[in-house]
């Protein structure tokens, strides 16, 4: 219980140095999203440093984000992975993502104390991440889409747009609101009564 209590109190404190948006609006959500929606975000904003530090070949950076989506879906201890990439990540990644890089496996253990149904949707948007962001960066040039035939062009729009953390996380929202408010579940209400 402690571990959790521990790992709880650092996802609220590091959320308001990695994101500001999010840290605004979290503590709007009803109280049962807010910490899979946090875990979510950490776990994007992780990926995407990942995939953002300029010292790790683009080849390199797949295979660290392959064992990343690895680690979140539990099947590889987050430990080892978060030592490597603190020992490879330069001064040009910001220390707070270093610090969140580093701690990834309090935010994996989150992650694991949700529901199932919540636990599914941020291995789903993770996954996704993971995948989107190296495939953008393999059709993108130095002067941006320029390099991309015109057909292609809305398709490479919509990859940047899942390349982004925020845009992600918004994915794991529940697709039935009652899910959000199960005070609201009464067999004797309709899924409209959620709204």
């Amino acid at each position: 219980m402690e571990s959790a209590v521990a790992d709880d109190s650092y996802q609220r404190e590091i959320l308001p140095h990695v994101s500001r948006t999010f840290a605004l609006t979290i503590p709007q959500l009803p109280a049962a999203l807010r910490p899979a929606v946090t875990s979510a975000y950490l776990l994007c904003r992780i990926a995407d440093t990942i995939e953002d530090e300029p010292a790790i070949a683009p080849a390199e950076t797949l295979r660290f984000l392959d064992r990343f989506k690895e680690a979140v879906a539990g099947r590889r201890e987050p430990l080892e992975l978060a030592r490597e990439l603190g020992q490879r990540l330069t001064d040009r990644t910001l220390p707070t993502e270093r610090d969140l890089v580093s701690h990834m496996d309090a935010v994996i253990r989150m992650t694991g104390r949700l529901s199932g149904a919540q636990r599914e949707a941020i291995v789903r948007c993770v996954d996704l991440m993971c995948y989107g962001m190296p495939r953008f960066q393999s059709t993108a040039s130095v002067h941006g889409l320029a390099r991309a035939r015109p057909g292609r062009l809305l398709l490479l729009r919509r990859r940047r747009r899942r390349r982004d953390a925020d845009g992600v996380v918004l994915r794991i929202l529940p697709r039935d609101p009652c899910q959000a408010r199960p005070h609201l579940r009464a067999p004797s209400r309709s899924r409209k009564d959620c709204r």
